[in-house]
This record gives structure tokens, C-alpha cells and sequence, in this order.
């Protein structure tokens, strides 16, 4: 008998970029993928533990099935659980080496272990491959732009280098997106033009989004203070 293959899109709502990845998958999997995107909806509605459950439920079935390491991963980061989360990464990408959106998550949980030469370089790799989707380029670049801007170490801050990269995110999301905008506001407070700063940041308000963090950053600059993660 033919085996049915059907593609299906996975759209995992990771803090803060949506992960878009098309895989293609017999019917038996559609199952998993479904309780795959029920766990990011409940980790989206703050049901972590409930997320986990699910989470874990589709590795025991199939420890294969390489999309549930990126969801896992993601509570894992959430969590602050951070070497856990590089563990599933480093999984994942054993599984599915062309899974960028892995290399990302694993660039976000080192830099939690602040671990920045590791995320950086792994930043770096992922802009050098030039991923087909057009959001896990301007994922690549709003992060390794945030690390330039608000590392606590000095050592990995360079504000030119981090507007350079915040404008490529943001011109790869046509400048809509509240994420990659709040940003390229870092960035431009790094750099020590606050103005630009200011200005940034309340578009990335009126963009919507987690508007009380970014009042925050929009406060910090007001007093012309610079972040740090």
C-alpha cells in the first residue's frame, strides 16, 4: 500500500519570533503535530506544566520526532532551565541537522548560561548557511543584534554591529513586528543616540506586543540608560 504523505506547517509561537517550519509526515504523525502545536498553545496560555506533559507524551511515542525538541526546549528556556534546553537542541539538530530553528533556540539558551561566545558564534553560522525562511533570518539577526546590544559583557556589545543587524531583522519583517523594532531601539541606545532610541521604542509600543516591557526599555532610555539582558 502507498503510504499517504501529507505536508504539513508547523507554526510554533516562540518567544518572541514564530517558528514557521513545513515538514512532510505520513498520517500516523499528524497526530503528534497536533499535540506538538497543543503544547505551544498551552505554553502560550501560561499552562507550562501541561505543556511539558504534552510535550514529553509525543517524544515517548516517537523520540524522533525532531519538532517536539524545539517546543520542549522552549519551556525549558522559559523556565530558565537552560542546559536542559540546550540539551534538546543538541537532539533535535542530531535528528534534523537542517533544523535551523534548533540552532537559534540553542543560540537563546546559551546565552542564558551566558555562555556569549558559544551564542554568538552559533548566530553567526546560522546567517552564514542564509536559512530559505525568510523568519528564521530575521530571527538569526534580531538575536545575535540583541546580544550586541544588551550583553552584560563588554566584551560581545558593539552598538554599530547590533543596528546593522537590528535593520536587517526588521527590513526581513517589513518593519512590523514589535520584537525586532524594540531591538533595533536597543541597539541605537548602545550606540548612544538615545533619540533614535526613543523614537524606536514607541514604535515598537504602537506596534503592540508586550507593551509593559517595552514602557520599560522606553523608560531606561527616556533616562538615557542602555540595557542589559
Amino acid at each position: 500500500m502507498k503510504k499517504m504523505v501529507a505536508a504539513l506547517l508547523i507554526s510554533l509561537t516562540v518567544a518572541p519570533n514564530t517558528f514557521a517550519v513545513v515538514i512532510e509526515y505520513g498520517r500516523g504523525n499528524q497526530q503528534l503535530l497536533g499535540k506538538v502545536l497543543q503544547a505551544d498553545d498551552e505554553l502560550q496560555k501560561g499552562q507550562a506544566e501541561a505543556a511539558l506533559r504534552d510535550a514529553n507524551e509525543v517524544l515517548r511515542i516517537d523520540p524522533k520526532f525532531f519538532p517536539a525538541y524545539l517546543i520542549r526546549a522552549e519551556i525549558y528556556l522559559a523556565s530558565g532551565k537552560f542546559e536542559l534546553a540546550v540539551q534538546d537542541c543538541n537532539v533535535g539538530l542530531k535528528i534534523e541537522p537542517q533544523f535551523v530553528d534548533l540552532a537559534i533556540m540553542r543560540a537563546m539558551a546559551n546565552r542564558g548560561l551566558r555562555k556569549y561566545a558559544a551564542s554568538l558564534a552559533e548566530l553567526d553560522h546560522v546567517i552564514a548557511i542564509r536559512p530559505p525562511r525568510p523568519s528564521m533570518m530575521a530571527m538569526a539577526f534580531n538575536q545575535r543584534a540583541w546580544l550586541r546590544a544588551t550583553c552584560p559583557d563588554p566584551a560581545f556589545r558593539d552598538g554599530q554591529k547590533a543596528i546593522a543587524d537590528g535593520k536587517r531583522a526588521c527590513a526581513l519583517t517589513n518593519s512590523k513586528s514589535a520584537v525586532e523594532i524594540d531591538t533595533l531601539a536597543a541597539a541605537y541606545a548602545e550606540a548612544g543616540d538615545f533619540d533614535s532610541a526613543n523614537k524606536y521604542e514607541q514604535q515598537a509600543i504602537n506596534a503592540g506586543g508586550n507593551t509593559a516591557t517595552y514602557r520599560a526599555h522606553l523608560a531606561s532610555f527616556q533616562q538615557r540608560k542602555p540595557l542589559r539582558d
